[in-house]
């Protein structure tokens, strides 16, 4: 998983990504804020963990 942020409409969004081991994107979570909370929900639903 990486973490960064990106301009979408001229405005900062952090972009979380989910990568396999040949670099491809399995899923992506975009959002305003960077959040802790959000980043661990998602790693946990993306590595199968409830």
């Amino acid at each position: 998983m990486d973490e960064t942020y990106i301009k979408v409409d001229g405005k900062d969004r952090y972009l979380y990504r989910a990568v396999d081991k040949q670099g491809n994107t399995v899923d992506f979570l975009l959002t305003k804020r960077r959040m802790k909370g959000s980043a661990q929900k998602f790693l946990n639903k993306v590595i199968g963990n409830n």
